[in-house]
């Protein structure tokens, strides 16, 4: 008897062990990665299977939907971002939008507004004041095309012209702010401890339905302007359309049981995020909402 028992046992686990899931990112460092390594490597844990992680950079996401979208593999999922449902079918990157469908929202950004030491304002309103000073468009970086609302939003807004600088990833924008080429830069708070440990630019503060401790001595400019809030950037799994119904409704749940732990909301604590866990069928109304705000913003 001890022998069979041995022996279910061993052919389970090695059942189990043969789960592979198939996971895609596009972006090294910065809040997307680290958040995805550590839901699917607590997935791994919570279900027994092992998750093969590919990197595939540029193109804002395109890159990496696509040869998710190639491959053979029956358990595909990407680790993005609300640019590739949202912003990028509006700039004509859409060529892929009914082959892909998101499966979870797992948490809402941050924004953090950097600027060159040579900006002494201390508040929003001083912000505005000084970029209408520099009496030229105002260079601003960014890396996904999330962030082009924001600075659309600015522009319509407070009258401010805009040159903006596209970037492949936050670090590379960070000499660059340090040098002074560029005026204001957006990310969702990769360069915070790099600010404090070089102090070769700043925070002029951030955008963000919560408050951190990490970012009390910093004012919230959702106090000032709380339309800002419309243009979010935001992490989730997104899945090919065709995947198996059962599977993604399974998966679905199995993750938003992740997300709702304690242990993952301390990690968005670190990473400047808020907890969400929007699943199907809510999540496509917040795509659809949002993407009508950005359609009506660029009218």
């Amino acid at each position: 008897m001890k022998k069979i028992f041995f022996i279910l046992f061993l052919w389970s686990t090695t059942t189990v062990a043969s789960t592979i899931n198939n996971v895609w990112f596009a972006w090294m460092g910065g809040v997307n990665e680290p958040q995805c390594r550590a839901l699917w490597n607590e997935y791994d844990i919570r279900h027994g299977t092992k998750t093969i992680f590919h990197l595939k950079t540029g193109a804002d996401g395109l890159i990496a939907l696509n040869d998710m979208l190639t491959s053979s593999a029956t358990r595909r999922f990407f680790c993005g971002g609300s640019s590739q449902l949202v912003n990028n079918p509006l700039t004509g990157n859409d060529g892929i939008l009914g082959q892909i469908e998101p499966l979870i929202q797992t948490t809402v950004n941050s924004v953090i507004w950097y600027v060159p030491n040579q900006n002494k304002s201390q508040n929003f309103k001083e912000l505005v004041s000084y970029f209408k000073e520099l009496n030229r468009p105002v260079n601003v970086g960014i890396f996904f095309s999330s962030q082009k609302s924001l600075v659309s939003h600015l522009e319509r807004v407070y009258g401010i012209s805009f040159n903006v600088i596209m970037y492949r990833t936050p670090p590379q924008m960070y000499p660059d702010l340090a040098s002074g080429s560029l005026d204001l830069a957006f990310d969702s708070g990769t360069a915070i401890d790099l600010v404090k440990e070089t102090g070769k630019f700043q925070i002029a503060g951030y955008s963000s339905n919560t408050n951190y401790k990490r970012l009390e001595k910093y004012p919230n400019f959702k106090n000032n302007d709380a339309e800002l809030m419309l243009y979010p950037s935001w992490q989730v799994i997104i899945v090919p359309s065709n995947l198996d119904t059962e599977l993604k409704k399974s998966v679905g749940q199995q993750l938003q049981n992740i997300v709702q732990s304690d242990l993952f909301k301390k990690i968005c604590v670190d990473y400047l995020c808020t907890v969400t866990a929007v699943v199907q069928p809510e999540l496509n109304s917040v795509v659809t909402k949002q993407r009508k705000i950005m359609e009506n913003q660029s009218k």
